[in-house]
């Protein structure tokens, strides 16, 4: 974890950190590639294990809604929904919908 006390350079070997390190790898690496999400019943709910965005697309869906600490109805019945570990994406749909997560 970076913070404003993380040193850049390893103190002696003037070497970058191993977490600044880590962190501009993270920037210029290649992202994950995307997951399709197999939509059970409805209402379905998908739980993030990794940051990311979950993005719904066709079927006949009548709500998308996000759970973190409360309940939000996000206002739309497709599209990017923007997601942190632990957030669940219920989908609420007649007839079923395609989803796709995009890690990153």
């Amino acid at each position: 974890m970076i913070n404003s006390n993380t040193p850049f350079l390893n103190p002696g070997s003037n070497l970058v950190s191993q977490t600044w390190f880590k962190f501009f790898y993270g920037l210029a690496a290649s992202p994950a590639p995307e997951t399709v999400i197999t939509v059970g019943a409805s209402p379905f709910a998908y739980t993030a294990t990794v940051k990311g965005t979950v993005f719904v697309k066709d079927g006949t869906v009548s709500t998308i809604s996000i759970t973190r600490n409360s309940l939000y109805n996000v206002g739309i019945v497709d599209g990017p929904i923007p997601v942190s570990v632990g957030d669940v994406v219920t989908i609420t749909y007649s007839v079923a919908p395609t989803a796709v997560f995009f890690p990153g």
